[in-house]
């Protein structure tokens, strides 16, 4: 039923007819939110705008503690919210107006003092100071904060809600429903009661916002939600806004469906933000574009677990914003002109177990320091990029490492290189496992440039392919980088005379075990093809490398002379300058032989089609991290 009686007829434009007159343009908020109000003080459980267009100078508020609530439109090509005159934040606003940067919201309710608590918990003891408190929804949160390397500017990384189902009080501790989603031990650790501010159960579904101004301005977005469990955005639509086109801060089961929001006006730090996630958790977005705006996707000050689903950004990224988001699932996501930044050059507290699984993105995929245990699998992307900072004096952290990663069945296929050290690849373990990096300009470019950088590369049953003429691999940092190399085949479809070089600087440790080079390149050719290139000063072994000649341009094998290096391990010698001889026990040479007999089988079997590897186990798409239902 329609519950609109100061606008007896329909909206048309932006005017109003009624009784045969044309009145003046109006503020719609006012009688909008006096319909909300009426609506919810009745006991009514929904509230709808009829088609038209709805000129707003304020909010649309669904107030804070409302339960069970859904305001919905015809559509969002039908029901329409504009703010031609005035710029606002969020045409719609559910909940309080809550401050990130000061805690408002939070420091001005009843807190309790805790102790210090670890991810996975359900038990939360009370500081012995404090009364027992009863059971109901806090927020919990600490004192962590990331400072940006401006070491100006700062953001609060650590709370979630939490609802608390009873008071122990021989330990003087409490119960929570849901396990911890992280470590709270930056004291104060408290529990704020916010029962009486938190909205439950609201649908925003049906309505289109444009949130164009005078002179070009943009209103911020669609929704603001604040401190809200249970919220539905769905079959809704964005255009010209500012940032925050849907934005939650401080909520929990967040479900955002058939959305379609684009068209930032301004693209600066902190604009041009679509779906926008802070200090949330539990959230699905799915079936969703965001399209000409800075960030698409973004999950920002610690947010975790949270489920993109299906999602596609055009020339708009997807992002993870380097407060130590966790669990965090870009799964059969698109970025078109766009890719993915997993942490961030400025603020350095990286995350933990982000994963894409079955996507496709147009540009490169961005590690940034402190990012660990990221998975990428069975995705397309340009480039992977690995940054890792230190001394950033000022800055919380002042730095670190990108710690570990895994790209698994995936392809790299870029127009210059795949994976190169520009951005300083300082890392744990990056393991490639299973998949294809090529090179496709066959002027110019290596697939893989290593200038600088510590840590370990592996590559695993990977497939290298260079257009061009270059060796596909070349190293030469002086900072320790380890490298290994297993059961991978390269292919040099410009005729090159090698896979892998290392230059005189390198100084690190390298395995290259079962590999083969393919070329076009005849085997009379002057110099002769070789798997290896070592000028440096590295120590390693180097084990069953093969080089086939003259091979077709194509993916197919033509007539082949086959140069066979098996006869033995081959280590650095004093024939390879600078190089450094490992000597080689009859036990350990005998290990070898057989580790190799077993790869020869794999691969066999792999070629056959008989089997693959599955780094990850058969069920992988179940271990993408659990995200909790919307409601």
């Amino acid at each position: 039923m329609r519950h609109f009686p100061i606008r007896i007829f329909a909206a048309l434009g932006s005017f109003l007819l009624l009784a045969g007159q044309t009145l003046a343009q109006t503020d719609d908020s006012v009688w909008i939110n006096a319909q909300i109000q009426a609506a919810i003080q009745a006991g009514r459980n929904s509230y709808f705008l009829p088609a038209g267009v709805y000129n707003l100078e304020k909010q649309i508020v669904i107030p804070a503690g409302t339960k069970n609530f859904t305001l919905s439109g015809a559509g969002p090509e039908e029901t329409l919210l504009r703010t031609p005159t005035v710029r606002i934040k969020q045409a719609i606003r559910v909940g309080i107006e809550g401050q990130n940067h000061s805690k408002w919201g939070l420091r001005n309710v009843p807190n309790t003092a805790v102790f210090p608590v670890s991810e996975g918990s359900t038990t939360i003891r009370l500081d012995p100071s404090e009364p027992p408190i009863a059971p109901g929804i806090y927020y919990l949160h600490d004192e962590s904060r990331v400072r940006h390397t401006d070491t100006v500017s700062t953001g609060y990384n650590h709370g979630e809600l939490v609802r608390v189902t009873r008071y122990n009080g021989v330990s003087h501790s409490v119960s929570v429903q849901v396990p911890l989603g992280r470590d709270y031990d930056f004291a104060p650790v408290k529990l704020a009661y916010v029962e009486p501010q938190v909205c439950q159960n609201i649908t925003v579904e049906g309505i289109g916002f444009d949130g164009l101004t005078a002179g070009g301005q943009g209103s911020y977005g669609l929704v603001y939600a604040c401190l809200v469990e249970g919220l539905i955005c769905r079959n809704v639509k964005v255009r010209n806004f500012f940032t925050g086109g849907i934005f939650t801060l401080w909520c929990n089961n967040t479900l955002v469906e058939n959305a379609d929001i684009a068209d930032g006006v301004s693209g600066g730090a902190g604009e041009g933000y679509a779906i926008y996630f802070a200090q949330s958790r539990f959230a699905t977005v799915r079936n969703t574009r965001a399209a000409n705006c800075r960030h698409g996707f973004l999950v920002h000050t610690g947010t975790m677990d949270v489920l993109f689903d299906n999602c596609v950004g055009e020339r708009a990224s997807f992002d993870t914003h380097g407060f130590d988001e966790r669990r965090i699932t870009f799964y059969r996501c698109t970025g078109l002109s766009t890719g993915v930044d997993i942490g961030n050059a400025a603020w350095l507290a990286g995350g933990k177990d982000i994963k894409l699984i079955e996507s496709r993105f147009d540009y490169a995929i961005k590690l940034y320091a402190n990012t660990r245990g990221t998975e990428i699998i069975k995705c397309s992307f340009r480039q992977l990029t690995v940054r890792s900072d230190a001394n950033r004096v000022g800055a919380i952290p002042t730095g670190g490492i990108v710690e570990s990663a895994k790209i698994v069945d995936s392809e790299l296929i870029s127009g210059e290189w795949c994976l190169n050290s520009f951005r300083t690849i300082n890392c744990g373990t990056i393991t490639f496992q299973n998949c294809l990096l090529r090179n496709t300009n066959a002027s110019w470019g290596r697939i893989i440039e290593l200038t600088e950088g510590a840590g370990t590369l592996n590559f695993i049953g990977c497939r290298f392919v260079n257009d061009s003429t270059y060796v596909p691999i070349r190293v030469s940092t002086t900072q320790g980088l380890t490298l290994n190399i297993q059961n991978t085949t390269f292919r040099s479809q410009g005729g090159g005379q090698g896979a892998i070089q290392f230059l005189g600087t390198y100084n690190g440790r390298f395995s290259l075990m079962n590999n083969r080079f393919e070329t076009t390149r005849s085997a009379q050719a002057t110099p002769l093809a070789r798997f290896l290139f070592n000028d440096a000063n590295a120590t390693g072994v180097e084990y069953n490398s093969e080089v086939v000649f003259q091979v077709q341009a194509a993916d197919n094998l033509g007539q082949v002379v086959v140069s066979r290096q098996d006869a033995a391990p081959i280590v650095p010698t004093s024939s390879s300058p600078g190089g450094t001889t490992i000597p080689l026990t009859n036990e350990q040479r005998q290990t070898l032989l057989a580790n190799l007999q077993r790869l020869r089988q794999l691969r066999a079997k792999i070629s056959a089609g008989q089997t693959r590897l599955q780094p990850t186990g058969p069920n992988w798409l179940s271990q993408i991290g659990r995200v909790w239902p919307a409601r």
